[in-house]
């Protein structure tokens, strides 16, 4: 469709170069059978909007320029009507692995609320739009795509869940702040979640500020620290000497 082919430039590219963020984009699209209706109800709308605002000119009478004005807010709340009725397709990108093809799911939208909330709603309903993520679910992307050698920056993190489509759409970087929060503070992080470092010495050959098991102060305006995989983690703390992490290529 028209509209699948727009929403596919957009997430593409944002003017001249890519588009980087676009696992933060889904798109609301028009229905082509009430689009008709809609564009009417706007012509309508601007034509006596131009009568309103040409009145001296067209010198209205009192009484004509409050039929005009009456007219015009018909037409402004006919168009108001109309907006939520024609435009309720959501077109939504997933991508189920990184050397998937880009898929579009087109979903209908229904309801009495504002776009946007409808829009949300189904996201939710659909698991297209996550608001809550397990530690436990956050180990296991960690473990499918995430992981850079034997830790990644939490940083890093944020910055795949809002570019990669194969990834789980969140509402924002407090979601993923909140799943680290979850997966650190597990009884049984070594086998189920992970652990979490302030900072990698090189020099050392090992994480300062590592531990696992224990809640961590996180803050979304700096996004400081790593996560460590916990098996890595645990010959640490266990040695008490330095565990050099395996750089991937």
């Amino acid at each position: 469709s028209a509209a699948e082919a727009a929403a596919k430039a957009i997430l593409e590219s944002r003017g001249n170069t890519p588009r980087l963020y676009r696992n933060t984009l889904v798109f609301l699209a028009a229905d082509k059978t009430r689009l008709q209706d809609l564009d009417e109800a706007v012509r309508r709308y601007l034509a006596w909007a131009e009568i309103v605002a040409d009145k001296e000119t067209l010198n209205l009478d009192p009484h004509q320029l409050r039929q005009a004005e009456t007219q015009k807010a018909a037409a402004d709340s006919a168009v108001t009507a109309r907006l939520p009725e024609t435009y309720q397709w959501l077109l939504v990108p997933v991508q189920a692995t990184p050397q998937a093809a880009v898929e579009w799911q087109a979903l209908r939208l229904s309801g009495q609320d504002a776009l946007a909330v409808r829009a949300s709603k189904k996201l939710r309903n659909d698991e297209l739009l996550v608001t809550t993520l397990a530690g436990t679910r956050l180990r296991m992307e960690l473990d499918r795509v995430l992981w850079r050698g034997d830790s990644v920056a939490i940083k890093l993190l944020a910055e795949d869940f809002a570019r990669y489509l194969y990834l789980p759409r969140l509402t924002g970087p407090a979601v993923l702040l909140a799943a680290i929060r979850d997966g650190l503070g597990l009884l049984l992080w070594h086998q189920e979640s992970f652990a979490y470092a302030d900072s990698f010495d090189e020099a050392a050959g090992r994480y300062r500020g590592l531990r696992g098991g224990q809640i961590v102060s996180l803050s979304e305006e700096s996004l400081s620290g790593l996560l460590v995989k916990p098996d890595v983690a645990q010959r640490q703390l266990e040695a008490g000497h330095p565990a050099r992490p395996r750089l991937d290529q």
